[in-house]
């Protein structure tokens, strides 16, 4: 049952017994999105949590300039939103798809019955949010604390630790490749800059050796070099 493998691989479930799994996971149906495609807008009201089995979602939000701020990017055994879910409060950003993405969805009320039922998911749940916030804090003192190569190095590096498969070649063990693709503008709304800038520097640190290109996919090379510009 492809659902319940997505629950297995999702930290928010993990230690439930099998018979539990099942029970939730007849609780999800499939749904499909191609590229681009949105999820749902910042400002609408939560209605549903989504799993997501393939694919990738940006998470994203738009200022008084009409400027796009990509808060996260999520991949396969993530679950989002992170807020709204307990009292159907409006989304805090907009979801949209980067690919091809298959998640499934539970109704938020469903949602909601299980954290009061089942206290394990609940602390769970209370540890999931712990490491988003804190998360956001620490994207809110790069932007205010950094310069934009740091920056830009820094999303780089996190996208390949929660995105990344091995990806060694010539005589790179270490590489990571990104297995998602991000336009410059996106990469540019994590880093709070311009896409001019994020072309500039990505051309820079590919003849540096430091990142190359794969049909599409940003492959960091040399992850401890990249380090020293955060």
């Amino acid at each position: 049952m492809p659902s319940l493998e997505v629950l297995r691989r999702t930290g928010l479930f993990e230690g439930l017994d099998e018979g539990l799994l099942a029970t939730i996971a007849a609780l999800l149906r499939r749904r499909h999105y191609r590229r681009g495609m949105f999820i749902f807008l910042e400002g609408e009201p939560v209605e549903a949590v989504y799993f997501i089995e393939s694919g990738s979602v940006k998470a994203s939000t738009m200022d008084a300039d009409g400027r796009e701020h990509v808060l996260n990017v999520l991949g396969p055994g993530t679950f989002f939103p992170h807020v709204g879910f307990l009292d159907g409060g409006p989304a805090p950003a907009t979801a949209q798809a980067l690919e091809e993405t298959t998640v499934w969805v539970m109704e938020r009320a469903a949602f909601y019955t299980l954290l009061t039922r089942e206290p394990q998911m609940a602390v769970q749940m209370v540890a999931v949010l712990g490491r988003h916030i804190r998360r956001l804090h620490a994207q809110l003192r790069e932007m205010g604390m950094q310069a934009v190569q740091a920056r830009l190095a820094r999303v780089l590096l996190r996208l390949a630790r929660q995105l990344g498969e091995p990806a060694p070649a010539g005589g790179r063990p270490e590489a990571v490749r990104i297995q998602v693709h991000l336009s410059h503008q996106d990469l540019a709304g994590m880093a709070a800059t311009t896409r001019e800038t994020v072309s500039r520097l990505l051309a820079r640190w590919r003849r540096a050796g430091l990142i190359r290109v794969e049909r599409g996919y940003i492959v960091v090379d040399d992850p401890a070099r990249l380090q020293e510009w955060e």
